[in-house]
């Protein structure tokens, strides 16, 4: 997520403001006066015609896939068990980010965003794949779930934007943001010292990822 913000900043000045409001994410954005040096001196690129069809089409899969998210998310059982039930959580939410990053890849507009889509997709694979770990290597004894509990689940909005990229930037910090909530509300629960210190390195993951893209969106 480093190597490439440089290049998404310069090249959004193009092809995600023009016309393009994707909602704010919730953290403030970096020092990057790095990237504004850059990006003022960076050739102009141009904006190849977007088939309308094909954004609607490209808006629908998005909300295929977060409407499925939030439903999936609320029919978790909880057991008061916070490792086990994040665990449960965090694998229906970042097989979700896969599915988002790899349909940008697949249908993205500029290459700088696919490769976001990209680096974004090899984290959260990772990420999935400790707490797929985590559940097979930590079977305890049986706990019922907690009658009525379940997670709150608030409903991630696609945006109206004129062009693919602008949707996916959108869409990728209101996620980030959700799980970064859930990170929190779980994280003074768990007991594991060492899934305590990997849910920390992907909330300060999301929180810059955020702050980035912010930036991008500001230039």
């Amino acid at each position: 997520m480093t190597k490439f913000v440089v290049a998404c900043i310069s090249l959004t000045i193009i092809s995600c403001t023009n016309g393009s409001n994707p909602s704010e994410a919730e953290t403030s954005a970096p020092d990057v006066a790095r990237s504004t040096t850059e990006s003022s001196t960076a050739p102009a690129v141009s904006k190849p015609a977007i088939n309308q069809r094909d954004l609607e089409e490209y808006k629908a899969d998005l909300h295929r896939i977060v409407e499925r998210l939030s439903r999936q998310l609320s029919e978790v059982p909880l057991t008061g068990v916070a490792e086990s039930d994040l665990s449960k959580l965090l694998i229906i939410d970042f097989f979700s980010a896969l599915e988002l990053c790899r349909l940008q890849q697949k249908r993205g507009i500029h290459e700088e965003f696919r490769k976001l889509a990209q680096n974004e997709a090899h984290f959260f694979e990772g990420a999935e794949d400790y707490f797929h770990e985590y559940q097979l290597s930590h079977v305890g004894a049986y706990r019922p779930p907690q009658k009525g509990k379940r997670y709150p689940v608030k409903h991630i909005v696609i945006p109206e934007q004129t062009d693919m990229d602008g949707a996916f930037i959108a869409v990728l910090a209101e996620y980030n943001d959700q799980t970064a909530r859930l990170l929190r509300d779980f994280l003074p629960k768990l007991k594991d010292t060492a899934m305590k210190r990997k849910v920390n390195e992907i909330l300060q993951h999301l929180l810059q990822t955020n702050r980035d893209l912010k930036s991008v969106k500001e230039a």
